[in-house]
């Protein structure tokens, strides 16, 4: 079987598995590498192996983020970190093998050159925006990030060509921004 085949397999006969695996995960499930999913989810007409994942989870009514689901009761503290900081990782691995230095370079560019960046976020996602904000303004960079969203909306009515926003989203699904 080629590889392909195998993601394909290994997503039909378990497609909850699919939806709630990292792409690591998945991959060694099917026996493939992380580039073969991705590519199979944009072969399948989506933009990426998270919304493909997505797509899954709505068609199987799920509504699942994140879990835990490998830590038990019975694991001692060392192993509970261990899980959590592995599911960390997982999620960075994961993010990290969408992302097309292509479009990384150009968002790069744009950062680089705005002469505001305005960066927005609401409810937890705030919090990573926030933080963004305070680095990007001790390096020198001219930044602002206001948790009230009507500021928000004023601020971004204010910007220019030359401004960026940066929107932050756990979900990418949030209506308000």
């Amino acid at each position: 079987k080629s590889a392909e085949k195998r993601a394909i397999d290994a997503i039909l006969d378990d497609p909850v598995s699919a939806a709630t695996e990292s792409v690591v995960e998945t991959s060694k499930r099917a026996q493939c590498s992380d580039a073969t999913l991705t590519r199979l989810s944009r072969k399948l007409g989506f933009k990426g192996y998270i919304e493909m994942k997505n797509s899954i989870l709505e068609k199987e009514n799920k509504d699942i983020l994140m879990t835990y689901d490998s830590i038990d009761e019975s694991d001692d503290p060392k192993s509970i970190i261990d899980k959590v900081f592995f599911a960390a990782q997982q999620a960075l691995t994961d993010t990290r093998s969408m992302i097309e230095e292509e479009n990384y370079l150009g968002a790069l560019d744009k950062i680089v050159n705005a002469k505001k960046i305005l960066f927005i976020g609401v409810g937890d996602a705030f919090i990573v925006a926030y933080s963004a904000y305070l680095k990007f303004s001790r390096i020198g960079c001219n930044a602002s990030c206001t948790k009230d969203y009507d500021i928000q909306l004023i601020e971004a009515s204010k910007l220019t060509t030359d401004d960026v926003i940066v929107v932050v989203s756990h979900s990418g699904e949030t209506a308000s921004i």
